[in-house]
């Protein structure tokens, strides 16, 4: 595959294309030169941009939380019935464990490495993270939760993932 790195596994293919530029053109400035050791210092609404996620899922405004003591960005899905199950895309920012700390979900772990880069994606029950190493201790992680199935979730996954790579600091 050109330009695109191929994780086997839980969905059928996940792609990952860094340097991809997304189809809108965003604010968010691009952290390609930060010092690995800023990624406890990243904003995870900073990784990826409403404009940007709008074109592949239909989200509100982001949303700051901590997740499992993680700095964690959601865009809440827009959904016409409550009980729907729409995507809703998050970004956390793991300074306390790197790629192969990356947790099971349902259907195992996946591994790689693209351009000196670690990668994860573990996938279940109509979920799918991609974790994007920065160290060997640190991450973030590109979520989608409350799809449909885990192929939807980790399509949307890769997609913003492709999106957000340059944003994140590589160690």
């Amino acid at each position: 595959m050109e330009n695109g790195l191929e994780v086997a596994g839980m969905c059928p293919t996940v792609r990952i294309r860094r340097g991809r530029q997304g189809g809108s053109s965003s604010t968010v400035e691009s952290s390609e030169s930060a010092d690995a050791a800023s990624v406890s210092e990243l904003d995870p609404c900073s990784v990826l941009a409403v404009e940007e996620i709008s074109e592949h899922a239909k989200v509100q405004q982001p949303e700051h939380t901590t997740v499992g003591g993680a700095p964690t960005c959601t865009w809440p899905a827009q959904a016409q019935d409550t009980a729907a199950l729409v995507p809703t895309p998050s970004v956390a920012i793991r300074d306390k464990g790197g790629v192969k700390d990356m947790n099971d979900i349902g259907r195992g772990v996946q591994f790689t490495t693209e351009d000196g880069r670690d990668y994860a994606q573990a996938a279940g029950h109509g979920n799918c993270n991609i974790a994007i190493g920065v160290t060997e201790k640190t991450r973030v992680d590109i979520m989608v939760t409350g799809a449909e199935d885990s192929e939807q979730a980790c399509e949307l996954a890769n997609t913003l993932t492709e999106l957000a790579g340059p944003r994140v600091p590589q160690g």
